[in-house]
């Protein structure tokens, strides 16, 4: 869960967040300093003006509000998604078992991610291979995986959402920001309410409430389609970094100015 604060700078993150019942208090987990860091420690605040890198995703203590597909981003006439996005997958398939960093207190002894990330789930680093069973190194947390130009015109969508989401993924890529869980193979990160407004548009959404089947989750629809096709064209930005984020060369898409009221 990620709250601007009122100074319209500041953003509160903590994971989880829950109620235990209707109309009761918000009641949230941080991670400064403290053993809920889930598993490593993040900072329960940061700037909108700052690097966006850090957060609450336990799973690489990258940020929880950066990369998220945001309400009216995947409408028809909206324009194109101008940021990466963030996804998730099942680290015991594909999260690779190399150690790949250096292991610290911060981040609980754990060494299988990449920048940005800051670490990995716990017990990853267990032996024997512990909670990731991938083949490829480059596929860790904090990884940026893309579809490379020279592919995009050979994956097929057939749905607006589809569409939008391949572009995204084209000019910008993804993150690996955490793994999905047992169950799940992969997962795009999105605000709550944007499944909402898939479905009053399009009739559909990627989750469904209980008791309602029209989700993308059913082979066979269209939009599950376009996106077993779109996470199949991924590739692996392994000259990713700090000084040449996005893989370094020239950008598909003018740099972003700066943003109003940054230093």
């Amino acid at each position: 869960m990620g709250v601007l604060l009122l100074d319209n700078e500041t953003i509160v993150q903590m994971q989880p967040a829950y109620r235990c019942g209707f109309g009761t208090a918000l009641l949230a987990k941080f991670g400064n300093g403290t053993a809920d860091g889930c598993p490593q420690q993040f900072p329960n605040t940061t700037s909108i003006f700052g690097d966006g890198a850090l957060g609450s995703h336990g799973g690489s203590g990258l940020s929880g509000v950066g990369g998220t597909i945001r309400l009216g981003e995947l409408l028809p006439n909206a324009t194109p998604i101008a940021h990466a996005l963030k996804i998730e997958l099942q680290h015991q398939w594909y999260f690779g078992l190399h150690k790949l960093a250096t292991d610290s207190a911060y981040n609980g002894g754990r060494s299988q991610y990449m920048w940005p990330a800051t670490g990995s789930d716990s017990g990853s680093n267990k032996a024997p291979g512990g909670l990731y069973g991938g083949s490829d190194p480059n596929v860790a947390p904090g990884a940026l995986l893309a579809i490379p130009l020279s592919a995009a015109n050979t994956v097929k969508t057939t749905t607006v959402v589809g569409a939008r989401i391949k572009a995204a993924l084209t000019t910008y890529g993804g993150y690996i920001v955490d793994d999905t869980g047992g169950g799940n193979s992969v997962a795009i990160c999105m605000e709550a309410d944007v499944n909402a407004e898939m479905r009053s548009q399009y009739g559909y959404a990627m989750t469904y409430p209980h008791g309602v089947r029209a989700a993308v989750t059913d082979k066979g629809h269209a939009l599950y389609t376009d996106l077993l096709a779109i996470f199949q064209a991924l590739h692996a930005v392994t000259n990713n970094g700090p000084t040449s984020v996005g893989g370094g060369g020239t950008p598909l898409v003018p740099k972003k100015p700066p943003i109003c009221g940054s230093k």
